[in-house]
């Protein structure tokens, strides 16, 4: 089997080109226009690529959401329909197609099960976002039943881990927590803002743990149908900034300013299918997100900041 990660310079893609046998393509956008379907697709072809993982993506946390949905809509459906076709037309047996838990119905009951995921709208702040998962799911569905190829649709908790997107204005919570009380120590800020109140839930797993679900989704054609993939533990955002600050060494206030958005208050998924298939994640989280913040502090000249 030889895999293609697409994207392979983010959080989900370094990861999943570091960890995963049989990778014999890795490409980022750095490096090709991923869109432009018959270049990708002589790639693929060439290489004889029997797997595309894609792991490329406009993402960001709520601040980029709110401020450019179409953006975030338009580039991410380009993107995901230019790899399936070029997959396609490249004769590639797998595609893997990371969905995403934002694209669950605000109404869903949680902890989110798969069956529920085209019951409703998304929530507000994400829209866009979610909204390019959704009729990327859709065209993988159409894909496989006309027997083109095989799609699969992972549908992660929130992910962190070493190479992140540390740039205050793109970046998801973690490594957004992980900058500001770095730069606040060197700088000996006493005093430190976050958005919200801190209350709402989240479910975090350490990126290194989706390899081991991406293979076993992979050994068992358990595609078609979106998958969650999950760590099954929720903590209040507040705790996550507490224990990033005391790794970090941050001795200051924390100050929350609840006039500003908290997102989705939980986003829990249901996990059992995959449990059911033999995965269950393995990194703890306090020790991974010390373990980040630790790359993040000895790798800053590197990574995206």
């Amino acid at each position: 089997m030889r895999i293609a990660i697409l994207g392979s310079k983010g959080l989900v893609g370094e990861s999943l080109s570091r960890t995963l046998p049989s990778v014999a393509v890795t490409l980022s956008r750095s490096e090709v226009d991923l869109t432009n379907v018959q270049e990708l697709a002589h790639i693929l072809k060439l290489n004889q690529i029997d797997v595309v993982i894609n792991c490329a993506a406009y993402v960001g946390g709520i601040a980029l959401n709110t401020s450019r949905p179409f953006d975030m809509f338009a580039f991410n459906i380009h993107l995901t329909q230019a790899v399936l076709q070029a997959s396609i037309n490249a004769g590639v047996n797998d595609l893997v197609q990371f969905c995403s838990n934002c694209a669950y119905p605000v109404a869903s009951i949680q902890p989110y099960k798969e069956v529920s995921i085209f019951d409703g709208l998304s929530q507000e702040s994400n829209r866009g976002y979610a909204a390019s998962k959704i009729a990327a799911l859709h065209a993988g569905q159409c894909a496989e039943k006309q027997g083109l190829i095989r799609v699969y649709h992972p549908v992660p908790c929130s992910l962190f881990g070493f190479h992140d997107n540390y740039r205050l204005s793109e970046s998801h919570f973690v490594p957004a927590v992980i900058r500001k009380l770095h730069e606040a120590v060197i700088s000996k800020v006493l005093r430190i803002e976050f958005w919200g109140t801190g209350k709402p839930l989240r479910e975090l797993m350490f990126v290194d743990d989706i390899a081991s679900a991406i293979s076993i989704l992979l050994q068992k054609r358990a595609s078609y149908n979106p998958i969650n993939i999950g760590s099954g533990t929720e903590i209040e955002i507040k705790n996550v900034v507490d224990h990033i600050s005391r790794f970090a060494g941050f001795c200051g206030d924390v100050i929350w300013d609840n006039t500003k958005p908290d997102g989705v208050s939980r986003k829990l998924l249901d996990s059992s299918r995959i449990n059911s298939l033999g995965w269950a994640p393995s990194f703890e989280l306090k020790t991974s997100l010390a373990n980040t913040y630790n790359f993040f502090r000895e790798n800053r000249s590197r990574l995206r900041v």
